[in-house]
């Protein structure tokens, strides 16, 4: 009876619900794909690597990653065969690192930051080690691959069919990728007068801030991300821990649906503009 079951990945990721929250904004619902929104990425860009004959057989994946994405390429690695190695911080959830080992991830934990560019560089440098020291390894490279952005065109078709207009579209950033890929899906086809509304972390370097201490995974960056798309925001936020997580623990407990750090600074945001 499985043999006429489609693939895992096309069971698991995409065609993902929209809700109307009665803060007046919809919400796309990405927490129904097996790891979240970045499945889409991870599969994308390992996919291309792959048709282009970048990606050998069985070579091993590296990324650094805060949580997410790592949960994306652990799925691409199931689905085609590939070991993967995610190099991560002190600050990854408890339950991200043991949902990556039990989906079969390596975790590697960089110990101290760099002087410079801080955690996210210093887990860079371990990634550049461990490309050196396995034979073949690929490296996604989330910041700044234009797979990043590309894989997001599926998603901006969903929207488009769910919703009859989108004149706002509120983003976290972080790679970039979302963001870009999606605004400008939805401004070539559906919605041309898109406005792109940025939701950053405080202490993110993302739009030209100094880099500061950051609590809050998922948005934010302390290095500068090719895959922002800068000149694409009409506008920009700043959201602290503390007022993400309010509103994260309002959406769970009004609509039930529940998501980290940078689900609540969306969230918070995202209700502003609608009111």
């Amino acid at each position: 009876m499985s043999g006429g079951l489609p693939p895992l990945a096309e069971q698991t990721v995409g065609n993902t619900p929209v809700l109307r929250t009665d803060d007046g904004y919809w919400a796309k619902l990405e927490g129904f794909n097996f790891g979240g929104i970045k499945d889409r990425a991870a599969l994308h860009m390992v996919e291309q690597a792959r048709r282009r004959g970048v990606l050998r057989p069985g070579a091993p994946i590296v990324e650094s990653t805060s949580g997410t994405l790592g949960l994306g390429l652990a799925l691409a690695g199931v689905l085609h065969g590939h070991p993967v190695h995610v190099v991560t911080d002190p600050g990854l959830e408890p339950i991200v690192e043991r949902m990556l080992a039990a989906h079969g991830a390596r975790v590697h934990v960089v110990r101290e930051p760099s002087p410079r560019g801080g955690w996210q560089q210093a887990r860079m440098d371990r990634v550049a080690e461990l490309l050196a020291d396995l034979d073949g390894a690929w490296w996604p490279n989330q910041y700044g691959n234009p797979d990043n952005p590309a894989a997001y065109a599926g998603l901006a078709a969903e929207l488009a069919g769910q919703l009859d207009r989108i004149d706002v579209l509120v983003c976290a950033v972080g790679t970039g990728g979302h963001s870009a890929g999606i605004s400008r899906a939805l401004r070539a086809t559906s919605s041309p007068a898109l406005e792109l509304v940025g939701v950053d972390s405080v202490g993110s370097t993302v739009f030209g801030l100094p880099a500061g201490e950051r609590l809050m995974r998922g948005l934010g960056s302390s290095i500068h991300p090719g895959n922002v798309d800068h000149g694409a925001f009409d506008e920009v936020h700043w959201v602290g821990p503390a007022e993400a997580v309010r509103a994260a623990r309002r959406l769970a407990s009004r609509h039930f649906a529940t998501g980290g750090w940078s689900v609540g600074a969306v969230a918070l945001v995202a209700g502003w503009l609608a009111r």
